[in-house]
């Protein structure tokens, strides 16, 4: 099997790689994206093809629809997390816009460019315009409330500088270095958002207290692993569970019905099943650590 990761495909979950092979016993390496009315979409050398699943062969139909139920519950899944990432957000709506529509979530996400607002004429600009690393846009107002005091902040480009803050407990503003940054490009950070006709919204950025109410900054988190190595987890997951349902007889799956494999074609799967199994135990291996809150920067949003 290839080494495997997840790319997010125009706002789908794709998944590295597969054979499929069709009625007439042609094969193609490609990789599976969705499964919708009864046609299969498959990425192959960048390019997205639409193949009836009629043309395939019965373990190849099987499969994409094992896919599919798959790939609905990993996006389903991700909605229950207290902060879930851009691209799981954007996945989630690729795969059916309903299940995130007119919900707020605590969304984490990459900085990748922050401007001032052009629409404020000349108002202060205190209005953001932040594109993410996955693709959203956002336009926030920086000033306002939170962490038990009131903001105000100035845009720049590349950052949003906190200018002053006034505490709830003493009423007095005080003033703040320049290079006392809200958030920055390349920043990650975590904001209020919400789902509007299957787009992002941004309301602002979670203060610590929302972070903190949302159980991740002090409970024990899976180790730092890259984008690759997660997507990879999952994918093993999967292809695990899709053989085993196979050598025991079952489908794994809705609408399809066990297929017969030769004694052949078991040895490989069982062969293929003990080698993800022990990949799996290598990557999951020692994963959770004790991760201390820190606060490196204020969060006034």
């Amino acid at each position: 099997m290839k080494k495997s990761i997840i790319l997010l495909f125009s706002g789908t979950l794709a998944l590295f790689a597969d054979t499929w092979t069709s009625s007439d016993g042609k094969t193609i390496e490609a990789d599976f994206v969705r499964l919708k009315d009864d046609s299969l979409m498959l990425i192959a050398d960048g390019k997205e093809y639409s193949v009836p699943l009629s043309r395939l062969d019965a373990k190849s139909q099987g499969y994409a629809r094992f896919m599919q139920q798959k790939t609905g519950e990993l996006v389903t899944r991700s909605l229950a997390l207290p902060i879930i990432p851009e691209s799981s957000l954007l996945e989630v709506i690729g795969y059916d816009p309903k299940l995130a529509e007119g919900k707020f979530f605590l969304m984490e996400a990459q900085v990748k460019t922050i401007s001032k607002s052009s629409s404020l004429g000349s108002s202060p600009l205190t209005t953001a315009v932040i594109e993410l690393a996955g693709g959203t846009r956002m336009e926030i107002d920086m000033s306002g409330e939170g962490d038990g005091r009131t903001t105000k902040a100035k845009v720049e480009d590349g950052k949003v500088v906190l200018l002053k803050a006034k505490s709830y407990s003493d009423g007095k503003w005080r003033d703040f270095e320049a290079d006392e940054n809200i958030i920055e490009n390349g920043q990650v950070a975590v904001f209020r958002a919400n789902v509007k006709r299957g787009r992002i919204n941004g309301t602002g950025v979670a203060t610590m207290e929302e972070i903190i109410k949302a159980k991740v900054v002090k409970s024990v988190q899976p180790r730092e692993l890259t984008e690759e190595q997660k997507a990879s987890i999952e994918r093993i997951k999967i292809r695990v569970e899709y053989l085993e349902s196979q050598l025991s007889g079952g489908t794994g799956f809705i609408g399809s019905a066990a297929v017969e494999y030769t004694d052949a074609e078991k040895d490989d799967m069982r062969k293929e099943l003990g080698s993800l199994k022990a990949e799996l135990a290598k990557l999951t291996k020692d994963t959770e650590t004790e991760r201390p809150f820190r606060r490196d920067r204020p969060l006034p949003r």
